[in-house]
């Protein structure tokens, strides 16, 4: 197979992942509500979990903080690290269902290499971010993760707002701080 065709089939793929996901996480905003305007009802709309698939992705998201952390003190090296310990987070999601929507981050979080440039390893950790947002969002595991937004670099991530209240944009160290808390659980 010719480089440029596997590369454009590659593309492709990410971008059908990418508008699932986006399809996916705006019916479920527009079903429940925009979270901006009535935080409750999005509340009440997500999935109650058995307690071991909670517990694993929570353990996912807190992983997830150390990636966010590399992230916006920008670290290649401790990226690569933090994304390696993310998918192995990420395969202890027994459910069937979650595990196959993780598969695509898995294999994004796996692209993250210390070797890349920060912008190449951003665009793999918005994708990761919006799986992780769409399970934020769908299923209850509680008030401490929140999805976040920036509208300067049009890219979304999950933050632990219990320990970071103010906004922490992974993906523009000239504007650490610009962005918006999206929900609040």
């Amino acid at each position: 197979m010719h480089p440029n065709h596997a590369a454009m089939i590659s593309r492709m793929k990410l971008m059908t992942f990418v508008i699932s996901l986006f399809s996916l996480w705006s019916g479920h905003t527009l079903a429940a509500g925009h979270p901006h305007k009535n935080h409750q009802s999005l509340s009440k709309a997500r999935i109650q979990l058995p307690e071991k698939t909670k517990k694993d992705i929570i353990g996912a998201l807190v992983a997830n903080e150390s990636l966010h952390l590399a992230f916006f003190d920008y670290k290649g090296v401790e990226v690569e690290k933090a994304s390696a310990h993310l998918a192995s987070q990420l395969e202890k999601i027994r459910d069937p269902k979650i595990s196959k929507l993780m598969k695509f981050s898995k294999d994004q979080l796996s692209h993250m290499t210390a070797k890349k440039s920060k912008s190449e390893n951003s665009e793999s950790y918005h994708i990761v971010s919006m799986a992780l947002i769409y399970l934020v969002n769908k299923y209850d595991i509680g008030s401490t993760y929140n999805a976040y937004s920036c509208p300067m670099v049009k890219k979304k991530w999950v933050q632990n707002s219990e320990k970071k209240a103010k906004v922490h944009n992974p993906y523009d160290s000239s504007m650490p701080h610009c962005g918006s808390q999206d929900t609040s659980y």
